[in-house]
């Protein structure tokens, strides 16, 4: 329980209407009562966060990586027979018309069937942004493949790396070449 005072005094209003002359009324009494506590709020306790916690660097990365690969593989990208095509021979003519395509030299349509769908996008976003910052030269000779490595991972899967020189400019690709209805396609693609 607790104690409520009520102020009976006059207010400023009921001043207004004093009449001049007149005896001043008494002021009342103030007039004490006791009231119940009005009853606490029932709140639940949380058993759990009331938001999920925020994703880890790693579970952001596999995410990533799960779409990566969702974007490269359909229900035909069964594992096929090893192509017969030398896989360092086409590893480093991707990597020479990628470079070129970032030169604005060679339109990124003419990698389409020799790169991954995820791939293929990154590298047509990067020329884009390539375009708008640098003009194609003219009369520049084209890169020049320096030297290579190729690192077999297994018969249908084979990483290149390319050292290559374009224009002045020496610069390193590396590549995942994977095996696809009979050819080799590149399913990672990284220009420095």
């Amino acid at each position: 329980m607790s104690a409520v005072a009520l102020d009976l005094t006059a207010s400023s209003a009921e001043d207004a209407f004093v009449v001049l002359g007149a005896e001043p009324i008494p002021a009342a009494e103030p007039r004490i009562r006791l009231v119940p506590d009005p009853p606490k709020a029932r709140v639940p306790l949380a058993t759990e966060p009331a938001h999920p916690p925020a994703p880890t660097l790693t579970a952001r990365v596999s995410v990533l990586r799960a779409l990566e690969s969702a974007a490269t593989t359909d229900d035909t990208d069964l594992p096929s027979a090893v192509p017969s095509a030398d896989p360092a021979a086409v590893g480093c003519s991707i990597a020479l018309a990628a470079l070129e395509v970032l030169a604005g030299r060679r339109p990124v349509a003419q990698l389409a069937r020799w790169l991954a769908p995820g791939v293929y996008e990154a590298i047509r976003v990067r020329s884009a942004l390539a375009a708008r910052v640098v003009q194609a030269p003219r009369g520049v000779r084209r890169p020049v493949v320096r030297r290579f490595r190729l690192s077999p991972i297994v018969a249908t899967a084979h990483e290149v790396s390319v050292v290559a020189d374009d224009s002045g400019r020496v610069r390193a690709v590396a590549l995942r070449l994977e095996a696809h209805r009979g050819a080799w396609r590149a399913t990672a693609l990284e220009i420095g």
